[in-house]
């Protein structure tokens, strides 16, 4: 079984690279219609609209382009391109990519940490999924 190691991953935010990437999440999903009629035993479901996401959070860093483009996005409401590669760019790592929306952006810091920015994205169309 091949694993990967999450240091080599990264995202791109429009087309940047976020800088001081701690972590970061991608969901996807799918919702569901139900489809039972009487004389069934159990439930039953069909798939029908998808969506997908993403989170991250980084270390606070004003001069990341990337968390430029995301708080940008989000005082905009407009759309930005996400580009996650969670195995790094070696020839054959799958990575994903879509357009999406900024919804939320946020910081955080402790007294005895580093200041710390997390951003969300809600997809908006298809999911890319390739190789390098």
């Amino acid at each position: 079984m091949a694993t990967s190691l999450g240091k080599a991953g990264y995202l791109l935010i429009t087309a940047v690279t976020a800088v001081e990437l701690r972590n970061y999440t991608l969901g996807l999903t799918t919702d569901t219609t139900e489809d039972t009629v009487i004389g069934d035993t159990w439930k039953t479901r069909k798939a029908t609209l998808r969506d997908w996401n993403v989170s991250a959070s980084l270390f606070w860093d004003p001069l990341d382009p990337a968390q430029g483009a995301a708080a940008t996005g989000i005082a905009a409401g407009a759309a930005v391109t996400v580009a996650l590669y969670p195995a790094g760019n070696e020839s054959g790592a799958t990575y994903y990519t879509g357009g999406a929306i900024v919804t939320d952006l946020g910081a955080s810091a402790s007294h005895d940490g580093m200041v710390e920015r997390s951003f969300s994205c809600s997809g908006t169309g298809e999911l890319t999924t390739s190789t390098v």
